[in-house]
């Protein structure tokens, strides 16, 4: 059964704007996400999830069949520790021409989006946390779907 492509980004946005609306500012709001997410461990950790996760998946595990893990979790990792806020310096290509003529569609993109979203429920990631690092994938849709 094939949902919406706009179906997760809107459960999330209001997932955002829910959890944002009640949780109290507290003290570590001056902290980035990257320092309230935990630092470059944290992120790392992040990433082993998802990568085991989609590789278990069959619907978008092919999509990595060529895919040198050993120098993609690391320049992935310098990409969300640069994005959240963190010291990374990431050095690798920018997110259309990485999937430029991929033909990843939305429905791969909701997927390995829910694999993030299992990996930070894993871990026990914070719902505040949780939600900004979802937000902030979802603005990479644009970037990476093609259909």
């Amino acid at each position: 059964m094939k949902r919406p492509a706009f179906g997760l980004m809107a459960i999330l946005t209001g997932l955002f704007l829910n959890i944002a609306a009640v949780l109290p500012v507290q003290a570590d709001e001056t902290k980035s996400l990257y320092e309230r997410l935990g630092g470059r461990p944290a992120i790392a950790a992040v990433v082993d999830g998802m990568v085991e996760n989609i590789a278990a998946d069959e619907r978008i595990a092919w999509r990595f069949d060529k895919t040198d893990f050993a120098s993609y979790k690391p320049t992935f990792v310098d990409f969300v520790c640069m994005v959240t806020g963190g010291p990374c310096d990431y050095q690798g290509l920018s997110m259309p021409n990485a999937h430029s003529r991929m033909g990843i569609s939305n429905e791969e993109f909701d997927i390995t989006v829910g694999h993030v979203l299992a990996v930070l429920d894993k871990l026990g990631v914070p719902a505040r946390e949780k939600a900004e690092l979802t937000m902030l994938v979802g603005t990479l849709r644009t970037s990476v779907v093609e259909q």
